[in-house]
Parts: C-alpha cells; sequence; structure tokens
C-alpha cells in the first residue's frame, strides 16, 4: 500500500525483476539491498528532491517472514513494527511506537 516516492522507484524495480530476471520472488534466505540517489543525477532521475538516498531491502517470503501476523496486526490496526535481521533473515514483530519512529536497527 502506497508508494517508496511517488513511483520513480516502483518503475525501476518492476523494470528489474521483469527485465533483467532479478531473483526477488524465490523461496529460501535470499535479500538483496538496493540503493537509489547515490549520485545527483540519480536521485533526480528517481524523483529525491532533497538528494537523499533512499535503501530498499527485498527479501524472499518465507516462514521466517512473519506476514500473517503483521497482517493480523495491521486488519487490527495496531503499530506494528517488523525488524529484519539482514544477517539471518529472521523478523521480529513489537508493538510500535505512538510516533511512529522505529527504536530498534540490526
Amino acid at each position: 500500500m502506497g508508494s517508496v516516492s511517488g513511483g520513480c522507484i516502483e518503475d525501476d524495480l518492476i523494470y528489474r525483476t521483469q527485465e533483467e530476471g532479478m531473483p526477488v520472488v524465490c523461496t529460501g534466505n535470499l535479500r538483496v539491498l538496493l540503493r537509489y540517489g547515490i549520485s545527483a543525477d540519480q536521485a533526480h532521475r528517481f524523483g529525491l528532491p532533497c538528494g537523499g538516498t533512499v535503501e530498499l531491502v527485498l527479501e524472499s517470503v518465507s516462514a521466517l517472514s512473519c506476514l500473517d501476523e503483521l497482517l493480523l496486526a495491521c486488519e487490527q490496526r495496531r503499530s506494528t513494527e517488523r525488524i529484519l535481521d539482514l544477517n539471518s533473515g529472521t523478523v521480529e514483530l513489537h508493538p510500535g511506537q505512538r510516533d511512529g519512529v522505529t527504536r530498534h536497527f540490526m
């Protein structure tokens, strides 16, 4: 639901998965880190007017993903923080903060 940057990054993700055959949808423990806005030219191309950088983690769906629990929390409108350990692929779900600011980084 929503978008990452108004659609420009989503267009690139679709291109990468369809044209380049990037293994986004797969089984196993795959995580891919993508960075957008590394240079000023790239920031402009992907609609990042502040010149910042966006990092996205693409992960394969597995039993470790906790998606059923996360979906239930969303349906119940509970603020929930999902923490992904990039090394192991394990996921933890915690009650989210009212201000929406993430408290955990791994």
